[in-house]
């Protein structure tokens, strides 16, 4: 079990050797590699029910309010709005081999950011649980 220190959020998994990222400006601080050993069920927000699955991935309990999870993982917003209209909470599950990026989401689109998260790298395709 690999924990994020100064956090509660345990990962089933080991730190690899370092991969590159899709998108260097998303991060703040330092970005571990990780490879999965077990499942971890992890959070994205949607506008519509179902959504997308998609590469970025939000770590931990995060907030439940629409807004302030745009805030904390700097979600982009579409058009003029100021925020995204994320109504519907996603889980997936990412499966044993899963490999990550893991670490804290820098500000982005005039947004703080700072929340942990995880960018998909390679593995077995992550799972929906609920929506």
């Amino acid at each position: 079990m690999l924990v994020i220190p100064s956090t509660n959020i345990q990962l089933p998994g080991r730190a690899v050797e370092s991969r590159g990222t899709r998108y260097q400006e998303a991060w703040v601080g330092e970005v571990i590699t990780v490879q999965l050993d077990g499942t971890l069920d992890v959070t994205r927000r949607a506008e519509r029910p179902g959504g997308a699955l998609g590469d970025w991935f939000a770590l931990g309990d995060g907030p439940n309010d629409p807004a302030s999870f745009a805030r904390r993982y700097a979600i982009p917003p579409r058009g003029n709005a100021p925020l995204p209209k994320l109504q519907h909470r996603l889980v997936w599950r990412l499966l044993p081999g899963t490999v990550l990026n893991v670490g804290r989401c820098a500000p982005l689109f005039r947004l703080p950011g700072l929340g942990y998260q995880a960018e998909f790298l390679e593995g077995p395709l992550p799972m929906p649980l609920r929506t």
